[in-house]
């Protein structure tokens, strides 16, 4: 009796853990002067990349404060480039994303046998919504090159 006991009381309190985590609120302060990516690759070529900055998730709340926030493509003779810049993020429940940089940039890659993917976001937020963005620059830059294809997407404002 004491082992039923025990056991129930460690599933009860093992269900008000995970209760508990998941009501706690997701929150993302992210600081920096400069948040750097720049891919690479070559003669074979192929670069993938993917960036994405406040983050959060699903109790949302994410704060980003940059100075500079720039994505730098890369590949070659062989080619193809694929970026992604994400940068408020948030996700779920209440969300909210705020974002204040002075430039976020993104310059695309690629080259001779060429192609080239590029998305940019900036205020994120998600399904509980609200984003504000204050930025000196955003900026998005092709790429691609004697092959050639760019195709390119820039949001700004986002919220979901």
């Amino acid at each position: 009796m004491k082992s039923l006991t025990i056991k129930a009381s460690i599933a009860i309190l093992g269900l008000g853990l995970a209760f508990a985590a998941s009501a706690q609120g997701s929150k993302s302060n992210v600081n920096v002067d400069a948040a750097v990516q720049i891919g690479g690759a070559a003669l074979g070529s192929t670069n993938k990349q993917n960036f994405e900055i406040g983050n959060a998730s699903k109790g949302g709340q994410s704060n980003v404060n940059a100075k500079a926030v720039v994505q730098i493509g890369g590949a070659a003779l062989g080619s193809k480039n694929t970026q992604t810049l994400k940068v408020g993020n948030a996700d779920g429940s209440g969300s909210k994303s705020n974002v204040k940089a002075d430039a976020i940039v993104q310059i695309g890659g690629a080259a001779l046998g060429s192609t080239s993917k590029q998305t940019l976001e900036v205020g994120n937020a998600a399904k509980g919504g609200t984003s504000n963005v204050k930025a000196k620059a955003i900026v998005q830059i092709g790429g691609a090159a004697l092959g050639s294809k760019n195709d390119q997407t820039m949001k700004v404002g986002n919220a979901n």
